[in-house]
Protein backbone atom coordinates (compact mmCIF):
# COMPACT_ATOMS: atom_id res chain seq x y z
CA UNK A 1 0.00 0.00 0.00
CA UNK A 2 1.55 3.26 -1.10
CA UNK A 3 0.53 6.21 1.02
CA UNK A 4 3.18 8.89 1.46
CA UNK A 5 4.83 8.98 -1.95
CA UNK A 6 6.02 12.54 -2.56
CA UNK A 7 3.44 14.16 -0.27
CA UNK A 8 4.85 16.57 2.31
CA UNK A 9 1.59 17.79 3.83
CA UNK A 10 2.56 16.14 7.12
CA UNK A 11 5.49 18.57 7.62
CA UNK A 12 4.74 21.90 9.26
CA UNK A 13 7.90 23.76 8.17
CA UNK A 14 8.96 22.71 4.69
CA UNK A 15 11.72 25.24 3.99
CA UNK A 16 14.01 25.43 7.06
CA UNK A 17 16.25 22.32 6.96
CA UNK A 18 16.98 22.62 10.69
CA UNK A 19 13.32 21.87 11.39
CA UNK A 20 13.52 18.58 9.47
CA UNK A 21 15.16 16.96 12.51
CA UNK A 22 12.55 18.05 15.05
CA UNK A 23 9.62 15.94 16.18
CA UNK A 24 7.41 19.02 16.45
CA UNK A 25 7.75 19.66 12.73
CA UNK A 26 5.77 16.54 11.84
CA UNK A 27 2.05 15.92 12.18
CA UNK A 28 2.51 12.14 12.23
CA UNK A 29 4.60 9.95 14.52
CA UNK A 30 8.06 10.20 12.96
CA UNK A 31 10.06 6.97 13.27
CA UNK A 32 13.32 8.83 13.96
CA UNK A 33 12.10 11.58 16.27
CA UNK A 34 9.13 10.15 18.18
CA UNK A 35 8.47 7.21 20.47
CA UNK A 36 5.73 5.26 18.69
CA UNK A 37 4.45 3.82 21.98
CA UNK A 38 3.61 7.28 23.31
CA UNK A 39 1.01 7.77 20.58
CA UNK A 40 -0.28 4.39 19.38
CA UNK A 41 -0.73 0.84 20.56
CA UNK A 42 -0.40 -1.95 18.02
CA UNK A 43 -2.11 -5.09 19.22
CA UNK A 44 -1.72 -8.29 17.24
CA UNK A 45 -3.20 -11.74 17.83
CA UNK A 46 -2.08 -14.77 15.92
CA UNK A 47 -4.04 -17.96 15.44
CA UNK A 48 -2.03 -20.44 13.41
CA UNK A 49 -0.88 -18.44 10.39
CA UNK A 50 -3.52 -15.72 10.67
CA UNK A 51 -2.62 -12.43 12.33
CA UNK A 52 -5.28 -9.95 13.45
CA UNK A 53 -4.06 -6.39 13.97
CA UNK A 54 -5.69 -3.50 15.84
CA UNK A 55 -4.31 -0.01 16.49
CA UNK A 56 -5.41 2.23 19.38
CA UNK A 57 -4.62 5.89 19.92
CA UNK A 58 -3.11 6.67 23.33
CA UNK A 59 -4.59 9.53 25.38
CA UNK A 60 -6.21 11.12 22.33
CA UNK A 61 -2.75 11.83 20.89
CA UNK A 62 -3.08 14.19 17.93
CA UNK A 63 0.01 12.66 16.33
CA UNK A 64 -1.42 9.20 16.94
CA UNK A 65 -4.72 10.14 15.31
CA UNK A 66 -3.00 11.80 12.35
CA UNK A 67 -0.77 8.74 11.88
CA UNK A 68 -3.76 6.39 12.08
CA UNK A 69 -5.65 8.39 9.46
CA UNK A 70 -2.73 9.32 7.20
CA UNK A 71 -1.31 5.81 6.91
CA UNK A 72 -4.79 4.27 6.65
CA UNK A 73 -4.20 1.94 9.58
CA UNK A 74 -7.92 1.12 9.72
CA UNK A 75 -7.56 -0.38 6.23
CA UNK A 76 -4.71 -2.56 7.51
CA UNK A 77 -6.91 -3.73 10.39
CA UNK A 78 -9.72 -4.61 8.00
CA UNK A 79 -7.39 -6.37 5.57
CA UNK A 80 -5.90 -8.47 8.38
CA UNK A 81 -9.38 -9.60 9.44
CA UNK A 82 -10.46 -10.26 5.85
CA UNK A 83 -7.33 -12.33 5.17
CA UNK A 84 -7.89 -14.35 8.34
CA UNK A 85 -11.40 -15.17 7.12
CA UNK A 86 -10.13 -16.21 3.71
CA UNK A 87 -11.56 -13.16 1.95
CA UNK A 88 -9.59 -11.63 -0.88
CA UNK A 89 -7.65 -8.53 0.05
CA UNK A 90 -7.28 -5.53 -2.17
CA UNK A 91 -4.36 -5.57 -4.53
CA UNK A 92 -2.67 -2.19 -4.68
CA UNK A 93 -2.44 -0.35 -7.95
CA UNK A 94 1.09 -0.64 -9.32
CA UNK A 95 3.18 2.51 -9.20
CA UNK A 96 4.31 4.30 -12.36
CA UNK A 97 7.79 2.85 -11.86
CA UNK A 98 6.42 -0.69 -11.74
CA UNK A 99 4.40 -0.06 -14.89
CA UNK A 100 7.49 1.33 -16.66
CA UNK A 101 9.55 -1.69 -15.58
CA UNK A 102 6.88 -4.06 -16.89
CA UNK A 103 6.81 -2.20 -20.22
CA UNK A 104 10.60 -2.47 -20.55
CA UNK A 105 10.50 -6.19 -19.74
CA UNK A 106 7.74 -6.72 -22.31
CA UNK A 107 9.57 -4.65 -24.93
CA UNK A 108 12.74 -6.70 -24.63
CA UNK A 109 10.94 -10.02 -24.26
CA UNK A 110 12.29 -10.86 -20.84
Amino acid sequence: MEVKGEDDGFAIEKIDPLKFKASGNYLFVHPNFDEWEQHLIREAHQISRFVFVKYAIIDQSEKGQYTYDYFKLKDLEIESLNAAQGLKTRTPNPSETVLEARAIVAEFGQ
